[in-house]
């Protein structure tokens, strides 16, 4: 029964991962995220719902543990050692198999991806995601803003505590997690230059 069930999670772990390369499924992920923040009780009460969810506080505590141990990690680590981890630290995993439920709840956030026997890692920013995010951090701001951080960038080699409160807000929505220090001076980079390249189309008006 525990090499079928270890199998069982393993074939889940894999059709879900390549599941998620469908947008339409992360959209479906996302819409069984919010309902769950408000069924009272978790349960999955009709067919295609996905299994008994912890309260959202306790849910957001065991991913966060998750994603702190995984931070600390070269390779991918199995669901178990996660668990181990959790629980260890405070954590709660519901359910007669919380391995499984474990498996569940990393699967559906945006935050991790599954490698399959290999286990679990957090899912990182590429190059093109940091430059989209900037862009959108960029055409977020009016023109008189742009001009504003520009010179704040320029002035203190740093951006503003109200765009950066942004920027830390673009990340968490995009990864479902808060970004690393390197991640967000990455981010902050890129940011500093997307927006140096908005404005340099106006830098020369005015001058002869």
């Amino acid at each position: 029964m525990p090499d079928f069930m270890e199998s069982l999670r393993e074939e889940i772990d894999k059709l879900q991962g390549e599941l998620r390369a469908d947008a339409r499924f992360r959209r479906l992920e996302s819409l069984w995220n919010v309902l769950s923040m408000y069924d009272a009780d978790g349960g999955a009460r009709e067919e295609g719902r996905s299994p008994t969810r912890l309260p959202s506080e306790a849910r957001s505590k065991s991913l966060e543990l998750a994603q702190l141990f995984l931070r600390n990690r070269s390779g991918p680590t199995p669901t178990r050692e996660i668990l181990d981890h959790i629980l260890a630290n405070g954590g709660e995993i519901g359910g007669k198999d919380p391995v499984s439920n474990l498996s569940a709840m990393l699967s559906n956030s945006e935050a991790f991806v599954s490698n399959g026997r290999s286990g679990w890692t957090l899912r990182v920013p590429t190059v093109t995601d940091y430059a989209e995010m900037a862009s959108v951090a960029v055409n977020g701001l009016d023109p008189a803003s742009r001009i504003k951080e520009s010179a704040f960038i320029k002035s203190r080699n740093a951006v503003s505590m109200e765009v950066d409160q942004r920027l830390a807000n673009l990340f968490l929505h995009k990864f479902g997690r808060r970004g690393a220090e390197k991640e967000m001076s990455d981010f902050r980079l890129n940011f500093a230059k997307k927006l140096s390249e908005a404005l340099a189309p106006f830098s020369n008006i005015g001058k002869s």
